[in-house]
């Protein structure tokens, strides 16, 4: 999951019909965000033209627990080479 986030461009846009001195949007493109995670071996998730923010919110806190997840690895590494880190 965290490898997918990594590799999606993120980049400035707008939509077709809006100026883009006045609208502009940051974050991947839909069809970035849907080649990364449309299909979860279960059934389509999204189009290639939108991205539905409950989406994007359910991929978002997969990648927090991952990172949580990583941090307690690294925590539990870190005191079995260094106990007293364990303190901190």
């Amino acid at each position: 999951m965290l490898k997918k986030i990594e590799n999606l461009n993120l980049t400035s846009w707008n939509y077709i019909s809006h100026d883009p001195r006045q609208f502009r949007h940051y974050g991947p493109v839909a069809q970035d965000f849907f080649a990364a995670f449309g299909n979860d071996g279960i059934g389509t998730i999204g189009t290639p033209t939108t991205i539905n923010s409950g989406d994007m919110a359910g991929i978002l806190v997969i990648a927090v627990q991952a990172l949580e997840k990583q941090n307690r690895d690294l925590k539990a590494e870190n005191a079995q080479v260094n106990p007293t880190s364990a303190l901190f």
